[in-house]
């Protein structure tokens, strides 16, 4: 469900309750793995149920990188990393005070990495394919 210039509400219920989650794409990266693109997105839960944004990115066809327990290919599962699921921002209401408190740190560099080192990847595979495909050609 679309609300707003590039933000969607994906409603599913998760053990017979409402769920909602809203997501961003915030961007795309090539990658010889996970079905040859990685997708970083901003999820923000509407709802609090248990794993609700691992099982969510799962029922989407897009599991959370290193989530051994939502992947259906365990292939694509990285090992011995981490699931890379990090909370970037929280906005709330201090209870006692009534001020707005609102905590943002920066994307982990392992993330960066990641997407790096698939690129790389890519890149090379690429270009391996194009030598192939120049030498039969000739």
């Amino acid at each position: 469900l679309y609300i707003g210039p590039g933000v969607y509400v994906l409603d599913l219920s998760l053990e017979t309750k409402p769920c909602y989650t809203l997501y961003q794409v915030l961007g795309y990266s090539r990658c010889p793995r996970f079905g040859g693109w990685m997708t970083t997105v901003a999820l923000s839960p509407v709802t609090g149920r248990k794993h609700q944004l691992r099982q969510h990115m799962a029922a989407l066809g897009h599991p959370i990188v290193g989530d051994g327990k939502y992947t259906s290919n365990k292939e694509e599962h990285i090992s011995n990393q981490g699931i890379y699921l990090e909370s970037l921002e929280v906005v709330f209401t201090h209870p006692t005070t009534g001020q707005p408190i609102h905590i943002k740190i920066p994307e982990p560099q392992r993330f960066r990495t990641l997407r790096e080192q698939q690129h790389k990847r890519w890149n090379k595979l690429a270009a391996a394919a194009v030598r192939a495909a120049e030498s039969t050609e000739s």
